[in-house]
């Protein structure tokens, strides 16, 4: 019985997708359109798999054939009815993804905690996409993505709705807990779609729902009162942060979902670390504008911090904490200290070092390189580097219990976060794509120079950039205090 109710399913997903072909050739359908009906009636179909199957291996099964299935047929073209476009086109291998991983994980211990991510995703996503690609007057962008106020208003209260509903129909909790919940987790999956790159957003939108609804419904009243907490101060942050131009819109929506998890899941133990990495870093900043002239020629990157900056100094960190929620090893306090220490540490030293009245030299040839270029050093730098990643390991002493002035774990989260630094100039110097331009000859971490000019690749590699070195300078310093905990254990 189970064989043949797997295959009715599945041929009850191809269904889906002949209709949504014959109604792009036969009636000239807008592929968007066709696509999200997949998406909508497959959606819809999702809700009532405990209804088909008594197991999990049926739908993973299933779900696991459709996912190799779509890769094979997105990359090849076959399915030009729900095929989006270069961007997007694997958001419907992304949507069979999300289903194959929530099922393993929760099937048969939160049903409510699967459905309530699937259906965000199903109704949220989907009924945003119709209603601010057909009705939306009132665009925006976040990144290089358009998106719309009607959409994103959609994509809140369809959100709220479909959580609502899963939630009642699985008897979770009484009717003020399910709105509570329903409100905070709408909001946060409202965010995630905001900040997301078209197509990968249905693999984070239905994660992030599931995992915020699961949060929710495992922990005690003063733990949701605590993430509703973390809820309201990181929205005043992220606001904060955009109108005083510090944050783009992307970078106040990439800070409103870290702070959220940061606080909400970790509360003030692993909250002020990063406050004094963020505050800090915004401080030492402001520090000598006067002498900065020309840098913003040179870095990559200048003015508000978008997500990508955002996510590569605190995405590392929001996932440790992730995991120290699920696994709940004391150690992984240490090895998120270690991380801020880096991050700390790299930013002073950038942010310092660039007054020193010395010029910087390259970490491998020791030859003059321009003020502010990634790879550059100074003494000054390097100093002030040391101080900073004192400065985060210091925090953890109000905290930890097994921290103190000079023992061994404090030493070595202070040496990772140094070594994390250097790492970052050694990466700066030898991996990082650098570029000359070929109208003033200066060299620069931009591909657009003088009057618009395309610069040409001097030296490393032009797909990385300085935010995924951060990301290597932040996992660096973890990694040497995770090794070395493991090494004395």
């Amino acid at each position: 019985m189970g064989i043949v109710t797997a295959g009715c399913v599945g041929l009850a997903i191809i269904l889906f997708l002949v209709i949504a072909e014959l109604m792009r050739r036969r009636l000239h359908v807008d592929p968007d359109l066709t696509r999200k009906f997949v998406h909508l009636a497959t959606g819809a179909l999702v809700f009532f798999a405990p209804a088909f199957f008594a197991s999990a291996t049926p739908p993973i099964i299933i779900s696991a054939l459709f996912v190799l299935f779509l890769l094979v047929a997105l990359s090849r073209g076959w399915l030009p009815g729900i095929q989006g476009t270069a961007e997007n086109r694997f958001g419907p291998l992304y949507f069979g993804l999300t289903f194959l991983i929530l099922t393993v994980l929760c099937w048969d211990t939160e049903m409510a905690v699967l459905m309530a991510g699937m259906q965000v995703l199903t109704w949220g996503d989907g009924l945003a996409a119709i209603v601010g690609g057909r009705y939306g007057r009132r665009p925006f962008t976040v990144i290089k993505g358009q998106k719309t106020v009607e959409g994103t208003v959609t994509m809140f209260v369809a959100s709220f709705l479909a959580l609502a509903g899963t939630l009642a129909w699985f008897g979770t909790a009484s009717p003020a807990i399910i709105l509570w919940i329903a409100l905070t987790v709408a909001l946060l999956s409202t965010a995630v779609e905001l900040v997301t790159p078209p197509g990968l957003d249905n693999l984070t939108i239905g994660l992030a729902a599931a995992f915020f609804t699961h949060f929710m419904l495992n922990a005690s009243p003063a733990d949701n009162v605590v993430l509703t907490l973390g809820v309201l101060m990181s929205l005043g942050v992220a606001v904060t942060g955009y109108r005083s131009r510090s944050l783009d819109l992307s970078g106040a929506l990439a800070s409103f979902i870290l702070g959220t998890v940061i606080f909400g899941v970790g509360g003030w133990r692993w909250t002020i670390p990063i406050l004094v990495f963020f505050v800090s870093s915004t401080l030492v900043g402001r520090l000598g504008r006067d002498k900065r002239a020309g840098i913003e020629l040179v870095v990559a990157k200048g003015g508000a911090r978008d997500v990508y900056q955002s996510m590569a100094n605190g995405g590392l960190a929001m996932c440790i904490i992730l995991l120290w929620y699920f696994f709940q090893d004391a150690r992984l306090y240490y090895v998120f200290l270690g991380t801020l220490a880096a991050v700390t540490a790299d930013t002073w030293s950038s942010e310092i070092g660039v007054l020193s009245k010395k010029p910087p030299v390259s970490m491998t040839t020791g030859k003059p390189v321009p003020r502010g270029l990634s790879g550059g050093v100074t003494r000054l730098g390097f100093i002030a580097g040391l101080i900073g990643s004192l400065l985060v390991v210091s925090t953890g002493l109000f905290f930890d219990p097994k921290l103190s002035i000079g023992n061994d774990i404090f030493f070595v989260i202070l040496v990772a976060g140094f070594l994390g630094s250097v790492s970052d100039s050694y990466l700066g110097a030898t991996l990082q794509g650098i570029f000359r331009c070929p109208s003033c000859e200066n060299l620069t971490e931009r591909r657009i120079h003088c009057d618009e000019q395309e610069t040409v690749l001097h030296s490393g590699s032009r797909f990385v950039n300085n935010d995924l070195v951060n990301v290597m300078c932040g996992f660096s310093g973890g990694l040497f205090v995770f090794l070395a905990l493991a090494l004395v254990r």
